[in-house]
């Protein structure tokens, strides 16, 4: 799953505002765990920032994991995303893989939410 993320974005005002960043993955299986096998962090420029999975996460039936970039954390910038790969040893509903980015700078509060795409070649 592709999933589309900002740890920056520009203000009227020329300037910019830095972003926290979860990431969130639902198994959405009431009774059958998914593994997660790989989840990636990329940069504007495609670069690879961060590799979060050194082995197979496994989230139980209706378990949610999380991945967290700070909000000080500028790598991504404002063409961050993030690659997840997940499997499961028998047919599940598919998971809900959503990033959740906020800032707060100077009074001013900017929240919203991305949800992953599934790509397949």
């Amino acid at each position: 799953m592709y999933v589309p993320a900002y740890s920056s974005i520009p203000l009227s005002d020329n300037s910019r505002q830095n972003l926290s960043i979860l990431l969130s993955i639902r198994n959405t299986d009431p009774t059958t765990s998914i593994n997660i096998t790989r989840v990636d962090y990329y940069d504007t420029r495609g670069q690879l920032v961060r590799h979060f999975t050194p082995g197979i996460v496994e989230a139980g039936p209706m378990e949610t994991i999380e991945y967290f970039i700070p909000q000080n954390d500028e790598s991504g910038g404002s063409g961050a995303n993030f690659f997840v790969e997940w499997s499961a040893e028998t047919a599940v509903f598919q998971p809900v893989v959503e990033a959740l980015m906020y800032g707060k700078t100077a009074g001013r509060d900017h929240e919203f939410k991305s949800i992953g795409l599934v790509v397949k070649k």
